[in-house]
């Protein structure tokens, strides 16, 4: 299973990496996708057939367990790909030596230690189904802010959407694992982080894969980090839906099942 992975997970990022050198119809990466697909069905089989996987996929049939797992990822995604993306911007288009472009990230991370401080109050205050969607839809608000500013903008106007997407990140990743982590017994307590943390690491590397794959396409790096941008903040308003639905199918789920023991309890004696 662990092999089946690694090599899903390698396949996939490699023809990523090379599809704009070579084309998207290229054989190398079309085989390179093929056979990424082939290993990941090829790991769900044998989790699924194994007395104790590594994977529990039973763990997926609660909503709000997958949706935590795919908001977690989607964060990574987006969150590292900007990184990466801002990171050449900086220093390759606008000429920013590596100690000023490093600094000029300090919008986008010095707010991230205040919104783990402030993410388990949040939860008490908003509960972690208002909390996690809006702070997607936060997300997704700075990076098109970030989008609109253009390649050519003067760095504090690029640099006001930034607060807005670390502060968002540093919200989603407590409150989503916190949700997980209720969903599953604590003698699989490990195995559910794992999961969790395995899922952050894929998204963070296909975020810079991706990334990487659309700046090389483009004409310039400040195009190519402008279409990341757009599909980061696609991402994470998805991510919102998702989570919201998830939690919205949890209550309904909930009421019907209180409806039904209440049922069952008011019927009178044969």
């Amino acid at each position: 299973g662990q092999a089946a992975a690694i090599a899903a997970l390698a396949l996939l990022n490699a023809a990523i990496i090379e599809a704009p050198g070579h084309g998207w119809r290229a054989p190398l990466v079309v085989g390179g996708l093929v056979l990424a697909g082939g290993a990941a069905i090829v790991f769900v089989a044998l989790e699924k057939h194994r007395a104790q996987p590594m994977l529990p996929l039973g763990f997926f049939h609660e909503r709000v367990f997958s949706a935590a797992v795919l908001v977690s990822m989607i964060s990574a995604f987006t969150f590292y790909g900007l990184l990466f993306g801002l990171s050449l911007y900086l220093q390759q288009e606008r000429g920013y030596a590596p100690l000023r472009a490093g600094l000029a990230f300090l919008p986008l991370t010095v707010v991230v230690p205040l919104g783990s401080l402030l993410s388990r109050r949040a939860v008490a205050w908003l509960g972690p189904r208002a909390l996690v969607a809006l702070a997607c839809l936060l997300a997704a608000a700075g990076y098109l802010g970030a989008a609109a500013c253009g390649a050519t903008a003067r760095y504090d106007l690029l640099a006001l959407p930034l607060p807005a997407i670390g502060f968002a990140a540093s919200l989603i990743t407590p409150a989503a694992t916190a949700a997980l982590m209720a969903t599953v017994d604590q003698g699989r307590a490990g195995i559910a982080a794992g999961l969790l943390n395995a899922a952050r690491q894929t998204g963070a590397a296909l975020g810079v894969a991706v990334a990487g794959a659309m700046i090389a396409g483009r004409a310039s790096i400040g195009a190519g980090m402008r279409v990341n941008l757009l599909i980061a903040a696609v991402l994470s308003a998805g991510a919102a839906w998702a989570w919201w639905r998830a939690w919205s199918h949890q209550a309904a789920h909930g009421a019907r099942s209180h409806g039904t023991k209440k049922t069952r309890a008011g019927k009178p004696c044969a």
